[in-house]
């Protein structure tokens, strides 16, 4: 008879590594990549490389997609640069905010912009209204949450 090492009923899963900087994370997908672009474009990329921790709110290009025609390509354009500065700090946040603190309250916590972030729980989660695609995608310096859905800049 051949000896079986006992095996446990229940395994949960290690965290994933991040797989660097917030500024990685954002970059490491091209479902983001008009967000990216943003952040390039509005100069506040590099605050994404510091120390931190940092919390960002990734809105997906399908969400991007969304607003309405031409609004990306008029918030890139470099005369548009405190606007499109104001829509990228209003999906920061200062500090690392999970998932799981969610439950907690439903306040998440004020943006670089100074904006509220506001989580509603449910069948379908959301923050600020908008769809959480994925949640608690760590890196280095934060975590990245994905939403389908961009922070209005008014």
């Amino acid at each position: 008879m051949a000896h079986q090492e006992a095996v446990p009923s229940a395994v949960s899963a290690p965290a994933p590594a991040a797989q660097g900087d917030v500024l990685a994370v954002i970059h490491g997908s091209h479902e983001y990549s008009i967000f990216a672009t943003m952040l390039q474009r509005s100069g506040l990329a590099s605050i994404l490389t510091g120390e931190g921790p940092f919390t960002v709110f990734v809105p997906t290009n399908a969400a991007m997609s969304a607003l309405p025609p031409g609004t990306v390509e008029q918030l890139l354009q470099p005369e548009n640069k405190s606007r499109l500065a104001a829509l990228v700090t209003s999906h920061i946040l200062p500090g690392k905010v999970t998932s799981d603190t969610w439950a907690q309250s439903p306040q998440v916590g004020i943006t670089l912009g100074g904006d509220p972030v506001v989580y509603a729980h449910g069948p379908h989660e959301q923050v600020n209204n908008a769809p959480v695609i994925a949640r608690d995608i760590p890196a280095t310096n934060g975590v990245v949450h994905v939403v389908n859905g961009v922070r209005s800049e008014e």
